[in-house]
């Protein structure tokens, strides 16, 4: 979002609750992370109900809390970067797999631990790695379906992080000049200062500095009302 926007909406932006969305991904991981090790504790997967309820919860709660950590972090890392905020399901895939590498050999250490887990090798590594990344794209998936939009708000006063879904903020813009140019994205038309193509993806820049991307699908019809400069 863009130029425009204070002036348009003041009160609606005010109203509008500031995300912290790092603090918001950790409690939200982390409680997600927890109800998955008890659940697992209660149910003795994997024949850990070999040991009392106690000394499992232990074992789940080790093993599935470090790697939501590290999920927070990574998913935290790859947003910001954005290179693959307009394709949803790559980006879930690979922060569960940038997770499950390290995570795995976590697992393998707790195992050996308290379930006395044999001799590590080559067939241990790999029988824990296809596990870990199961319950790393289970846990990845139920993260970002649980995950509140966070829509960044900039404009020519200073930016902001609201939360609030992307299809409410253009209704309330809808007398604003503007466009949706990508799923995450809408911009005011006079913010448009120029255009590229950065690895075959249209990218809009605006006065700001910033450089938006714009979605195969909003692409013909940008460029049929003048958009790329």
């Amino acid at each position: 979002m863009q130029d425009g926007i204070r002036e348009a909406l003041p009160a609606a932006f005010r109203a509008a609750r500031i995300a912290t969305p790092l603090r918001d991904r950790v409690v939200r991981g982390l409680v997600i992370g927890t109800v998955a090790a008890v659940v697992l504790a209660i149910a003795g997967v994997f024949n850990t109900d070999q040991a009392a309820f106690l000394p499992r919860l232990a074992y789940w709660l080790a093993v599935i809390l470090p790697g939501s950590i590290l999920g927070i972090f990574v998913h935290t890392a790859i947003a910001t970067w954005g290179g693959l905020a307009d394709r949803r399901w790559l980006e879930m895939a690979v922060v569960a797999i940038i997770v499950a590498i390290p995570h795995a050999f976590v697992v393998i250490v707790a195992s050996m631990l308290i379930f006395g887990t044999g001799v590590l090798s080559i067939a241990t590594v790999f029988g824990f790695g296809a596990v870990v990344l199961m319950f790393s794209f289970i846990l990845t998936t139920i993260n970002y379906i649980s995950s509140p939009p966070e829509m960044p708000i900039h404009t020519d006063l200073g930016s902001d992080i609201i939360l609030m879904r992307m299809v409410d903020a253009v209704t309330l813009l809808d007398t604003t000049p503007g466009a949706r140019v990508h799923r995450s994205w809408w911009v005011a038309r006079k913010a448009v200062e120029g255009s590229s193509s950065i690895d075959g993806r249209a990218m809009l820049r605006l006065a700001t500095g910033l450089a938006v991307p714009v979605s195969r699908s909003t692409r013909p019809a940008l460029a049929a009302q003048g958009w790329f400069l």
